[in-house]
């Protein structure tokens, strides 16, 4: 069974002959462990590929350390290499400069010389776009977090305009990466806290959760698969995901009571990992990581499928927690 077989019949509860596996190691793991973990990954974790796409927008210095300033005019600051850093100056930050302001469109036509023929070297690998489609997000870089939240609550004079314009993006985002030979499409934008959501349901329901039922729909019908990652205590919303469309969840079930969430939502939608990145993964033992593993099987595999094995860990844990929380998927 080729990857893309083994991912495809995952999310269809199909019985895959094992669980498929992915990494999301932030650069700054490689930076401190260097080659045994790139070989770790290529070993274990090899079920998914992401293009070679050059992004105009982020640009490769959105890890470095120092200030850059993305194409859409958000100036970053980073102190740690390897990490991501925060957005310090954001251009909407009065809606004054609303009228006159334009997104990076224009950037999106480039960067795509290499896409087709990594694909066609990684054919039988799940093709993935990069994680994007983060109407949230940007809209916080944007605008600034408090002013957007508060604009939110009050349903200020310009929030629509301002999702309008950050949609616009994602649309023609969207249309460009459909035109090339790829299985799913990464959507990204973190509602939640700790222990509850940064807006309500309602909100969530009235001004983003049409905007994404309009994308994903476009990824259906060119028969793509979605793949939606939200941090926090996202709960309230597993629903709506699965109402908009979204084919495997990544979320933080370790923070929320994973029981109800395996009662509620086993068999119904993919849980694209994950481990416990803020206990197990750096500070348990590989023991730890070994039967939180065990607990996401027992809890979420359907028919074989259901669960795809993620290992999220950053620089903060050790070498063999790193290794065992990419080879016990399997085990």
């Amino acid at each position: 069974m080729t990857s893309k077989e083994r991912v495809v019949r995952t999310l269809k509860f199909d019985h895959p002959d094992k669980i498929p596996v992915q990494s999301w190691m932030l650069p700054e793991v490689i930076i401190k462990y260097g080659k045994t973990v790139e070989d770790t990954i290529q070993k274990y974790a090899a079920d998914f590929f992401t293009p070679d796409y050059r992004d105009f927008v982020m640009t490769d210095k959105w890890t470095n350390v120092g200030t850059f300033i993305d194409g859409w005019g958000c100036v970053w600051k980073n102190h740690i290499e390897g990490i991501v850093g925060e957005v310090k100056h954001h251009p909407l930050d009065d809606y004054k400069k609303l009228e006159q302001y334009k997104s990076p469109k224009n950037l999106l036509r480039q960067g795509w010389e290499n896409v087709d023929n990594s694909i066609k070297k990684n054919i039988e690998m799940f093709v993935l776009t990069p994680w994007s489609v983060n109407l949230f997000e940007r809209m916080q870089f944007l605008r600034g977090t408090e002013n957007l939240l508060m604009d939110l609550a009050l349903e200020s004079e310009g929030i629509y305009q301002l999702r309008d314009i950050v949609f616009d993006y994602y649309f023609e985002w969207l249309k460009l990466w459909l035109e090339h030979d790829i299985d799913g499409v990464v959507f990204s934008d973190d509602w939640g806290t700790q222990n509850s959501l940064l807006v309500s349901p309602e909100i969530f329901r009235k001004i983003f959760k049409p905007c994404y039922i309009e994308l994903i729909n476009i990824c259906k019908e060119k028969g793509k698969y979605v793949f939606f990652h939200s941090d926090g205590n996202i709960f309230n919303l597993l629903d709506d995901f699965i109402d908009m469309g979204v084919d495997a969840i990544n979320c933080q079930t370790w923070i929320m009571d994973i029981n109800k969430i395996s009662q509620k939502y086993r068999g119904r939608v993919t849980f694209w990992g994950e481990l416990d990145r803020q206990n197990a993964l750096p500070f348990g033992t590989t023991e730890d990581i070994k039967n939180d593993v065990q607990k996401m099987k027992s809890l979420f595999i359907n028919n074989g499928g259901g669960l795809i094995g993620v290992s999220g860990a950053g620089a903060d844990c050790s070498l063999e927690n790193i290794i065992q929380s990419l080879k016990c998927w399997n085990q």
